[in-house]
């Protein structure tokens, strides 16, 4: 979400400078791939798009061309399982958090029921079934352990709502961690990571079932959550720090130990994550695809594109449609088929079968 900060101004420059065409062309491209670009299913761990229905009253079930992604665009990109986010902006902390959750989740539930076409899924069954009908499996997902308001009676709400990972922060700090650009106030008792509360969630969670995600957190925070966890954890979006220095991504010691612990690190799409200049392209996605893989191996790294939750995309995945040139690429980069399916979802379906069941 740091990337709204970004002016759109800034993807329509890049886009004419680097001459890449845009997404209709990349469906052109798509559509006359040989079928096994195409059959390779799509998991994207992170998109914002809840926000376009709750803040924009957008229709995600109908085909548009405001956003990166609907119903209809997600089957043309081949997307079988879409993580929806629900994001806790700072203007709710503290003690609006948990009124906004709920405002998205109902979003989210009627969005489900009125699409014939999406179904919310709870455990790996689930996804299977969905799939199986022909349906896209629809995960709910917390942006933001603030939604919690520092009461573990509203995981379990959240649980029994669907909700299947949290993010634990959202940058800043809140009752549970401190954030990426963000430490707890002097005024504040705290370890400058990790509070007591968090650890009681961490518990929970793992007990519970929820996947816990690192994305946003402070180092510090990171590395006690990381040694606090007694499940695997993610990084549903975030990207590599040696290949572009941001505060949001992992350093290369933060992605050996969510490998470690059988986790996944999904790569965000946002441009200023990807490359210094602010101006990226599909090979740069590939790039930091690539630098995991040789880092800790094929099996740890997936797709959170942060889709409708940044301002601008890379070139070449400009909306979610362009699913397929991505899949392309990797064949292209000398991946096998099997190794692409496991970056492009099944990596992230074997951590949430392990944690979720």
């Amino acid at each position: 979400m740091q990337c709204k900060i970004i002016a759109v101004i800034l993807a329509i420059t890049m886009i004419l400078s680097l001459g890449f065409g845009c997404c209709v062309e990349k469906k052109e491209a798509s559509e006359s791939m040989p079928p096994i670009q195409k059959s390779i299913p799509v998991v994207d761990l992170h998109c914002d798009s809840l926000l376009e229905i709750v803040d924009k009253g957008r229709n995600l079930s109908i085909r548009s061309d405001r956003g990166h992604l609907d119903v209809p665009r997600m089957k043309e990109g081949g997307v079988e399982v879409q993580c929806f986010a629900v994001w806790i902006s700072p203007i709710y902390y503290p003690n609006r958090s948990f009124e906004r959750a709920e405002k998205i989740t109902d979003a989210f539930e009627k969005f489900v029921k009125e699409n014939r076409g999406v179904e919310q899924a709870f455990n790996s069954k689930n996804i299977a079934e969905i799939n199986g009908q022909g349906k896209i499996a629809a995960i709910l997902v917390i942006e933001g352990g603030s939604a919690l308001e520092g009461k573990l009676s509203n995981l379990d709400y959240f649980y029994d709502l669907g909700v299947r990972y949290i993010t634990l922060t959202w940058s800043y700090s809140n009752q549970i961690a401190d954030g990426v650009y963000e430490r707890f106030p002097k005024s504040r008792k705290s370890n400058q990571g990790l509070t007591e509360f968090g650890k009681e969630v961490i518990k929970k969670m793992n007990e519970l079932g929820i996947l816990i995600d690192v994305s946003h957190m402070s180092e510090t925070s990171f590395w006690q959550v990381v040694n606090c966890s007694k499940q695997p954890v993610i990084a549903s979006h975030s990207s590599v720090w040696e290949l572009c220095n941001h505060k949001r991504n992992l350093k290369d010691g933060q992605i050996k130990a969510i490998a470690e612990k059988g986790g996944v690190i999904g790569i965000n799409f946002c441009p200023s994550f990807l490359n210094e200049s602010g101006k990226a392209t599909l090979e740069d996605v590939v790039e930091h695809i690539n630098y995991v893989v040789d880092l800790v191996g094929v099996d740890y790294v997936a797709i959170g594109s942060d889709f409708d939750g940044i301002d601008s995309t890379p070139a070449g995945l400009e909306d979610i449609v362009c699913f397929p040139a991505l899949t392309q690429s990797l064949l292209e980069e000398g991946y096998s088929r099997n190794e692409v399916e496991k970056i492009m979802g099944e990596n992230f379906l074997r951590v949430f079968k392990e944690v979720c069941g």
